[in-house]
């Protein structure tokens, strides 16, 4: 719309006409409460020709020539596409009388046009002008509508805090605080009520191979899932960064076989069988469960919700599947939790975290050709802390990158001094990777690597590092450049627990490895027939054919040896030639220089 010199006025703020801010403007005024401008804020004008959401008042339409700015004249009302009438139910009592009959003669006498912001603009019929009254009640109009668009503003800010408040914007379900409400309400209403917990294994170090949108992805996907799996009545919500809940109430809290907890379960499990297709790929994931049941009226939302996570934890913690919660895990967490701050002290203040190292032989001549260093954990006050004790604890927290790094600088400086002298072929230490080392928001792998190398003076090629199949698939968007840039450097790799894992022979081919372990698992099945003895060999000829090293691990038996040597695997450790060994006795046998004879080292 264009003023009277041809300048563009927004609405409201045209020059001479009522209730702008022109000087005619200032000059009128309008008598009674139609001075009053939106949400009765001053007369509509230049400051209220627009209030929030895009309602303004009368403005001049294009004036006549001659014509006085005084006088009246016509006029268009903007305002949403709202019906006129019904509007003045939510008007107030001093405004809908006047508002009514100054609208009834008004709206038959006018033609609606639809602009294309999608405004609604209401012109005389025949482009007469509209009357001082007229004026009026379009003034008092517009207040009624500015203040109901304000409230409808009002409603959708509430219904969009209400949504930011209860629901997840991943994956658009209820969100922790909601279900606690929701898991409350059902326990003051004396319904028996149960809590199952999905916690998606290891999914921070998968967020951090995927990056965070690929994984927002993936929890929308599992979201969709789970969704699917849930019957009418049950609540469903995301509690934690790779975690959801869903809430039974009722007859569906029943815990016991063929019940509705039971049953949910088994779905959770199906639904989650298959692969979820992203960027290209497709992405297994595995979930561990916890279900904590309530009789009707007893514990509290809180309370549920925790006892279910601990239940999930302790069944990821155990490998997998679902645990129902008992009162005794409450207490193992709270070892663990101990456990952990000894063991982040024992980490990085003293020496209490030290390697062993267990003997690796050519399995032809018996030769010792390298070590494998493990951690160890002597505690101040419990003393010897088993490894399947702490390095699940390592894992869970974090901690396993500074154990990690710690065990690699000190199996360096051994190997330095075992070959320092040395005649003969130099012997080689192998150390254990965790997956959340190759984890670039962790840590530095390469550079690490590096620069343990430059300060104990290894020669890269006495360092071997051990990968496990399911890290690598966990992290398979930055191993291979990882491994890679580690070959680079000269240092060998190999894949540990070969077999256990789930990468196929493409992904394996793919790898800059040079040597794989088969998994003791696989060597104790040499004892139970065909079956075992066919696998192992399966093994050695696909690493023949791939130009791969092959060490055996948990040659425990003179069957073992006899078995692994006819297969042509090369290389062999376990108890038949030595238990790990500490870092004194190991010097001892190196500077012995003496083969396997048959009985263990040590």
């Amino acid at each position: 719309m264009r003023g009277p010199g041809g300048d563009r006025r927004r609405p409201g703020g045209g020059a001479g006409g009522p209730g702008t801010g022109g000087p005619a403007g200032r000059n009128r005024r309008c008598p009674g409460p139609h001075r009053r401008g939106p949400a009765g804020h001053g007369r509509p004008g230049r400051g209220a020709g627009r209030p929030a959401g895009g309602v303004a008042g009368p403005v001049p339409a294009r004036r006549h020539a001659g014509q006085h700015r005084r006088g009246p004249a016509p006029a268009r009302l903007h305002a949403p596409a709202t019906r006129w009438l019904p509007l003045l139910d939510h008007a107030r009592p001093q405004d809908r009388d006047g508002v009514s009959q100054g609208c009834d003669g008004t709206l038959a006498a006018l033609r609606v046009e639809v602009s294309a912001g999608g405004s609604v603009v209401l012109v005389r019929r025949g482009g007469q002008p509209w009357s001082e009254a007229e004026l009026e009640s379009a003034h008092a109009l517009h207040r009624l509508l500015a203040e109901r668009h304000a409230g409808l503003y009002r409603a959708k800010a509430e219904q969009a805090l209400f949504r930011l408040a209860n629901f997840d914007p991943v994956t658009d379900l209820p969100n922790r605080a909601a279900l606690l409400a929701e898991a409350q309400r059902s326990l003051l209403a004396g319904h028996p009520t149960a809590v199952l917990v999905v916690g998606l294994d290891r999914f921070r170090a998968l967020k951090g191979t995927l990056g965070e949108a690929m994984a927002d992805q993936l929890l929308a996907g599992v979201g969709q899932r789970l969704a699917g799996c849930v019957q009418p009545g049950d609540r469903l919500a995301r509690v934690d960064t790779g975690a959801f809940a869903v809430l039974l109430s009722g007859d569906r809290a029943s815990p016991g076989p063929g019940g509705g907890a039971d049953t949910l379960v088994q779905a959770v499990r199906e639904g989650l069988r298959a692969p979820f297709p992203l960027g290209g790929r497709e992405i297994y994931v595995t979930a561990s469960l916890g279900l904590v049941p309530a009789a009707a009226g007893q514990g509290d939302a809180a309370g549920l919700l925790r006892d279910a996570e601990i239940a999930a934890a302790e069944a990821e913690a155990g490998g997998g599947g679902s645990r129902a919660f008992d009162a005794a895990m409450r207490d193992r967490l709270t070892e663990r939790y101990e456990l952990y701050d000894r063991l982040r002290h024992g980490i990085y203040f003293g020496d209490a975290v030290r390697p062993v190292f267990q003997p690796i032989v050519n399995l032809e001549d018996g030769q010792l050709v390298g070590f494998e260093a493990l951690a160890r954990w002597t505690d101040a006050e419990k003393g010897a802390v088993p490894p399947t004790s702490f390095i699940p604890v390592a894992e869970e927290t974090g901690l396993v990158v500074p154990l990690g790094n710690q065990i690699l600088l000190q199996a360096c400086r051994q190997v330095v001094r075992w070959n320092r002298g040395r005649q003969g072929k130099p012997l080689f230490v192998s150390v254990n990777l965790s997956p959340y080392q190759l984890d670039p928001d962790r840590l530095d792998l390469v550079r690490w690597v590096s620069g343990v190398l430059a300060l104990t003076g290894a020669d890269p090629s006495w360092l071997r590092l051990e990968l496990t199949e399911s890290g690598l698939v966990t992290h398979a968007g930055t191993a291979i450049e990882v491994l890679q840039n580690l070959r680079d450097l000269g240092v060998g790799l190999a894949i540990d627990d070969f077999g256990t894992g789930y990468s196929s022979l493409a992904y394996l081919q793919r790898l800059p490895i040079d040597g794989i372990k088969i998994d003791r698992s696989f060597v104790a099945n040499l004892d139970d027939g065909a079956k075992g003895l066919a696998l192992v060999r399966t093994i050695v000829q696909l690493a023949r054919t791939m130009g791969l090293g092959v060490v055996a691990e948990g040659v425990e038996t003179g069957r073992h040896l006899e078995v692994l040597r006819a297969l042509g695997c090369g290389r062999g450790q376990g108890y038949l030639f030595a238990r790990p060994l500490e870092t004194a006795d190991a010097a001892r046998l190196v500077q012995g220089g003496a083969a396997w004879d048959g009985k263990a080292w040590g």
